[in-house]
C-alpha cells in the first residue's frame, strides 16, 4: 500500500500525513490531491465549515461519531469511525483499500452538500440562530 501511494505522489514529494491549519480561499486546492479526508470530532453543536468544504470539493470524508455531524453524514456518503486509534486506522484503510467506497463516498457528499446546503438554507439557519437567541436573551 506504501509503494502504491508513493507511487502517486508528483517527482521530489515526500510520502505522509501533514496536518495543516489553511484558510478557506486555500481549502480546495489544499484537498484536491487528498483521496480522504479526516475530521476529528467537532467541538460545537453545528458541523465546521472544513467539513462542508470538503464535501463540497468531492473528497471522501472519515469522520468521527458526534453530535455536529448527524443529519448530515451517514454511511452512504461518509465513514463514521469512534475516536479510538484502531477504529481511525481501520477506517482509513478501508477507504485506500475500496477505491471505488471512497469515490461513491466523494460522490455521495458532493451531492448531499448541493441539496441540503445551499445559500438559502443558510440564511434560515442564520435566521433560527438569531431567533433562538433573542427568546434566550428577551427579559
Amino acid at each position: 500500500l506504501r509503494r502504491a501511494c508513493a507511487a502517486r505522489l508528483p517527482a521530489g514529494a515526500q510520502p505522509g500525513i501533514r496536518p495543516a491549519i489553511v484558510g478557506p480561499a486555500d481549502f480546495s486546492a489544499f484537498v484536491a490531491p487528498a483521496d480522504l479526508v479526516f475530521l476529528p470530532a467537532a467541538s460545537g453543536p453545528l458541523p465546521p465549515a472544513a467539513l462542508l468544504d470538503a464535501m463540497a470539493a468531492r473528497r471522501a470524508i472519515l469522520a468521527v461519531r458526534c453530535p455536529a455531524y448527524e443529519g448530515l453524514l451517514n454511511a452512504a456518503n461518509a465513514m463514521l469511525v469512534d475516536s479510538d486509534a484502531r477504529a481511525l486506522a481501520a477506517g482509513v484503510l478501508r477507504h485506500l483499500r475500496a477505491p471505488c467506497l471512497c469515490a461513491e463516498h466523494a460522490i455521495a457528499a458532493a451531492e448531499t452538500v448541493a441539496a441540503e446546503r445551499s445559500l438559502a438554507d443558510a440564511a434560515d439557519a442564520l435566521r433560527a440562530c438569531y431567533s433562538l437567541a433573542l427568546e434566550e436573551t428577551a427579559p
